[in-house]
């Protein structure tokens, strides 16, 4: 496969009508659909799973590669979702996480994987639009994808940007605690242990101290570092100024 280059301007209409989309945890299925509307000419086969994801495969298994999207953003069902244009940058609900990752992966695979559809060559890839990723999603539709169709490897796409590229990224440990006990009601259960209580004094527990593990020895980073997290759900998508990408601004401090 040759080297493809996308033009930003291109990507734009497509993460901004998906953006404008309903697709909170939970209510995605309106993005899928759009999707494969979208997608009816594309190369490659669609089919949507048990999880509700979209996957789009370019050869028969075993894949080599999985690239994850998720099109679930974490808007409730009441957000007004415009997407506007102000400096040169685009602006609104679910632009930046993920409406931009998922418009990328859509034109990337058109333009660059459309050469290989037309000589009849098959990929070990798998481009698979995911569901429950955000908030109480736990990973739903990514842990399914994983357990369905095995890849030798997995590439989470995220947006927030197509001007710059971020290869490091935290890992999350989701965990549900349920704590019950026989109090509750501040009057009628007084003097009785609370749910609640237990839950904060067990936080507030000294806990035992152990060995930190060895530190990892890595190379100087050829990237930059991810904003931080309070910026990501409504960060901006720089739109084309002639040839040129708006210069992005600075990332907020932490």
């Amino acid at each position: 496969m040759t080297d493809t280059a996308v033009d930003p301007a291109a990507i734009a209409p497509d993460a901004v009508a998906l953006a404008e989309l309903d697709g909170g945890t939970g209510r995605e299925r309106v993005r899928i659909d759009w999707l494969l509307r979208r997608l009816h000419d594309a190369p490659g086969g669609r089919r949507v799973d048990d999880a509700g994801n979209l996957v789009w495969a370019f050869g028969p298994p075993p894949y080599r590669l999985a690239v994850l999207v998720h099109v679930d953003d974490v808007f409730g069902e009441a957000t007004h979702r415009r997407v506007t244009e102000r400096d040169g940058w685009l602006s609104g609900p679910g632009i930046g996480d993920n409406a931009v990752a998922i418009a990328t992966a859509v034109a990337v695979a058109e333009h660059g994987l459309g050469e290989h559809s037309l000589a009849g060559r098959e990929l070990p890839l798998v481009i698979v639009f995911t569901v429950g990723e955000e908030g109480l999603g736990g990973l739903r539709g990514a842990r399914h994808a994983c357990r369905e169709l095995a890849p030798e490897a997995v590439l989470a796409l995220e947006g927030h940007g197509i001007d710059r590229v971020f290869t490091d990224a935290v890992g999350s440990l989701r965990v549900q605690l349920t704590v019950t006990g026989p109090g509750g009601h501040s009057w009628w259960d007084r003097g009785r242990p609370s749910a609640v209580h237990e839950l904060f004094r067990s936080a507030c527990q000294p806990r035992p101290r152990t060995a930190r593990p060895t530190q990892t020895q890595r190379s100087p980073p050829a990237y930059r570092r991810s904003p931080s997290a309070a910026a990501r759900a409504r960060t901006c998508m720089p739109r084309t100024s002639g040839s040129a990408l708006t210069p992005s601004p600075p990332a907020p401090a932490s």
